[in-house]
């Protein structure tokens, strides 16, 4: 009887090593943080076109600015964290509301890996504008 218990210890850690026969976590590794880039991308005359009721986009040196353009985020070192792209750009008219303003489009990238401090958001075709972790959320950009 002295031999069989040495030999059931043995399956049992074999079992338990081996296949997992042993208590299992039940609780899933939490997936890490990710927050949400956001924000505005405004262009002022005279480098945007526009016609009413199509919205509006960019043309002369912010030609790339249009509907579906990419918006890239990068964390603090250049690594590409989150995609997405630019909404229809919308018109902001003049005071005396017949000539056009500007013209705005918005964009939001999800999912962003949290806690790198620092990101830098990139539209195809422009420079990229590093922004802070607390204002990934709010990104205000203007071209002239």
């Amino acid at each position: 009887m002295t031999r069989a218990l040495p030999a059931t210890i043995a399956a049992a850690l074999l079992c338990t090593v081996l296949t997992g026969c042993g208590p299992k976590d039940t609780e899933p590794a939490a997936a890490p943080p990710t927050i949400k880039a956001a924000g505005t991308i405004t262009v002022d005359l005279p480098h945007f076109a526009w016609n009413p009721g199509e919205g509006c986009w960019g043309r002369e040196d912010h030609e790339q600015l249009r509907a579906g353009a990419t918006v890239t985020v990068h964390d603090n070192t250049g690594t590409t964290v989150g995609m997405g792209k630019l909404a229809e750009g919308t018109v902001t008219m003049q005071p005396d509301g017949e000539k056009a303003q500007n013209c705005t489009f918005a964009f939001e990238v999800g999912d962003v890996p949290a806690g790198r401090k620092f990101y830098s958001i990139e539209v195809v075709g422009e420079e990229r504008v590093q922004v802070s972790e607390g204002d990934l959320g709010r990104v205000r950009l203007r071209l002239g």
